[in-house]
């Protein structure tokens, strides 16, 4: 019975997950993103987050994907600039609540048309309130907001 409840709530959860991921991603395709720009930064929360359920809530540090390793085998690559693997940083930061989170920034210049449309990140723990509109050129990503431009 515990079994099939932990189901039930585990697709009840993706589900609103996948909801919540949609506008982002319409907004990333609209703005002349790729998939494989979406994946690369889901792909780095993704390893942030199986760290973080691994290590009970601890946070990783900036320099978590700069080496393989159980985590994230292989380093990832922004398809804008294969050459600059680890041109990001992971920020990690306390919110007025006392909760943790943390953001990721690709530090990679983009064309700022290519960004137009996302919501514009404001700072961390903070929801976005605007959208770039050839002002942003470079992407960040907070698992409580998802995908936006700085």
């Amino acid at each position: 019975m515990i079994i099939l409840l932990l189901v039930v709530a585990a697709l009840v959860l993706g589900s609103i997950a996948a909801t919540a991921a949609a506008p982002t991603f319409v907004a990333m395709l609209a703005s002349g993103h790729t998939q494989n720009q979406f994946a690369f930064m889901t792909g780095m929360a993704t390893a942030v987050h199986n760290y973080q359920i691994d290590h009970a809530g601890s946070f990783p540090s900036s320099t978590f994907f700069q080496q393989p390793s159980a985590y994230a085998p292989t380093i990832p690559v922004d398809p804008l600039d294969p050459t600059n693997a680890t041109a990001f940083t992971v920020t990690i930061y306390t919110n007025s609540y006392g909760d943790q989170g943390y953001v990721i920034t690709d530090a990679v210049p983009h064309p700022s048309h290519t960004l137009d449309g996302l919501p514009q990140y404001p700072g961390p723990g903070v929801p976005p309130a605007a959208k770039c509109q050839d002002n942003c050129t470079k992407i960040v990503y907070d698992p409580t907001f998802g995908t936006m431009g700085q």
